[in-house]
């Protein structure tokens, strides 16, 4: 996408000993990222005076799925919801950490589901289940695994399933993806949605299937981005 506003300057830091320097000599009043493990591994912060916010790309709760200490280096968080204030709160205690700033930032996936849910006009239905299998993506994830299988049993058990991977199963152009087509695309109950820019399948369906995924694991509603 072309970028014309003239106060956004955009570039690639690279990888490599070129993107640790670049860090720790970084010059910047807030550095905002949604990388955990700040000053783990080879990310540290900054030797000047940065102030470091993270952003959850995920509404998974803060000891889940991420390591100990995975948030311990920033110096504010902006959560998804009470869950997170109070998890992180309870850790600060636990470990003896200096209290982070905690803000109110909802989960803008969730405020996309919702909106598309308002916008949707529910036509009559008394077809089969909608199953949409919509999981995280990795060699163990869902898909990469045991995908083929799963649809198999779901259509041989009469429901309508509706895959929708995860982008990196799709960047990473996994096999899984073109052998599903191939197996299934004669079968009117399956239906392959690449097009992750609409919630449509999701307001769709009535059952969803997921599996290490936070991007769609059931939150308070009531913190909705601003």
């Amino acid at each position: 996408m072309e970028q014309t506003d003239e106060r956004i300057r955009s570039f690639c830091i690279g990888f490599g000993t070129a993107r640790t320097i670049f860090f720790l000599s970084l010059k910047a009043d807030v550095m905002v990222m949604t990388m955990p493990d700040l000053g783990t591994y080879q990310i540290k912060r900054s030797y000047n005076p940065v102030r470091y916010l993270y952003v959850y790309h995920s509404i998974n709760s803060t000891h889940m799925a991420y390591r100990r200490g995975a948030f311990d280096n920033y110096d504010q968080i902006l959560c998804v919801g009470p869950h997170h204030t109070e998890e992180i709160r309870a850790a600060e205690e636990l470990y003896g950490l200096e209290p982070k700033i905690l803000l109110e930032g909802g989960y803008v996936i969730l405020d996309s589901i919702i909106a598309s849910a308002q916008n949707f006009i529910a036509t009559p239905y008394d077809g089969p289940r909608r199953i949409l299998i919509a999981p995280s993506w990795g060699d163990e994830g869902l898909i990469e695994s045991v995908g083929p299988e799963l649809v198999a049993v779901l259509l041989e058990a009469g429901y309508r399933v509706t895959v929708r991977p995860h982008i990196m199963t799709i960047r990473g152009r996994h096999s899984t993806l073109p052998q599903m087509q191939e197996r299934f695309r004669s079968n009117p109950g399956f239906q392959m949605d690449l097009d992750l820019s609409s919630q449509g399948t999701v307001s769709e369906s009535d059952i969803m299937i997921s599996d290490w995924s936070g991007g769609l694991l059931s939150t308070p509603w009531g913190w909705r981005s601003r």
